[in-house]
């Protein structure tokens, strides 16, 4: 199976990590094994995430409803797994937080995933006025769709009503997995610099 451009680019750190003199020294001081922990446990889960959520993407969802339904939430997940990774090599290996800009695929990715999951499903029942008058309720039935196009019934206060909302979530996986690569080149740009 051809790998995909998160994991080339994945293993390429991975690599200049440990052909790095300044990266061993650093790292496998006792003083900095808590950052080494991190480090080697979120390149574990980047890598089982992708490799998943590559797979997955090939062989497409379960003709089983049901483990289809259980299906898109792991999906889904993986992907929240997979940047939360992605933050913590960031942050380990340059020393400042990822910028991800609003209106990024990924803030697109884990607002679908909190929405079609019906996540959280009390979400606006607090006692803010303002947040309970945008209360939005989901269901995905049974026959949601796939990578092409996911259905989610979705009931919105706002406008009191219920609306079905068809989304492309393939199209969206790919756009955002161009901006998680952009991602991590940036840590890779940084190895002549910090990590000889």
């Amino acid at each position: 199976m051809k790998k995909n451009r998160i994991d080339n680019k994945r293993e390429k750190i991975y690599n200049l990590f440990h052909s790095s003199n300044s990266c061993a020294k650093y790292f496998f001081d006792k003083t900095n094994e808590d950052k080494y922990a991190a480090y080697y446990t979120a390149m574990y889960l980047l890598q089982d995430s992708t490799e998943s959520l590559w797979r997955h993407r090939k062989e497409g969802f379960n003709n089983d409803e049901l483990l289809a339904y259980i299906e898109i939430w792991g999906v889904l997940q993986a992907i929240i797994i997979q940047q939360d990774s992605i933050e913590t090599i960031y942050k380990i290996l340059t020393g400042k937080e990822l910028n991800v800009p609003q209106g990024a695929k990924w803030f697109k990715i884990r607002n679908i995933r909190n929405l079609y999951s019906g996540h959280p499903i009390n979400k606006g029942e607090k006692k803010d006025k303002k947040q309970e008058k945008n209360i939005e309720r989901s269901f995905m039935g049974r026959n949601f769709g796939g990578y092409d196009e996911l259905t989610v019934e979705v009931w919105n206060k706002k406008i009191g009503k219920t609306e079905f909302r068809n989304i492309e979530l393939g199209k969206i996986i790919d756009k955002y997995t161009f901006e998680v690569s952009s991602y991590l080149q940036k840590i890779i740009n940084i190895f002549p610099i910090k990590w000889p």
